[in-house]
């Protein structure tokens, strides 16, 4: 009786083993390596780039030159009278609106109030209408004669 007769656990089991091909240990190693040393160069030269970018820029070749003198700005033109301003500006457009002038003497074109050019355009432009308008008879007699024979 001073063999005990125990059946294997698992763990002492030779036909279960852990796979030796799941991981491989030296590539994972290696790629963690090339990680952290590509992030240490892109770290590097991130800190270059805003050390350049701090330094002051260099004054432009005109900048440099003493004789070439800038006058200061001026103070900024406010409006004093927006409201006003604006209908005073309003009346000149309304005035040119409504008024004959030159555009362009030398090429002879001019303006014409906005009314009287709508007119012309009414004129000239719609000369069906026109002959509408002035003679009702003879548009019913061209719709009589546009209607298909039964």
């Amino acid at each position: 009786m001073a063999e005990h007769s125990q059946a294997p656990s698992p763990r002492d089991n030779p036909a279960v083993r852990h796979e030796l091909s799941d991981a491989n240990v030296r590539g994972i190693m290696l790629f963690g390596l090339w990680l952290a040393l590509v992030a240490l160069v892109i770290h590097v030269a991130v800190w270059v780039l805003y050390r350049y970018l701090e330094r002051p820029a260099l004054p432009s070749p005109a900048a440099r030159r003493p004789e070439i003198v800038r006058p200061a700005p001026g103070k900024p033109q406010l409006q004093v009278e927006p409201q006003s301003e604006l209908a005073q500006l309003r009346a000149h457009e309304q005035h040119i609106l409504e008024s004959y002038g030159w555009v362009d003497r030398e090429k002879g074109i001019v303006r014409v109030p906005i009314q009287r050019a709508m007119e012309m355009i009414a004129r000239d432009a719609l000369p069906a209408a026109n002959k509408l308008r002035t003679h009702p008879a003879r548009a019913e007699k061209k719709d009589k004669e546009a209607e298909p024979s039964k």
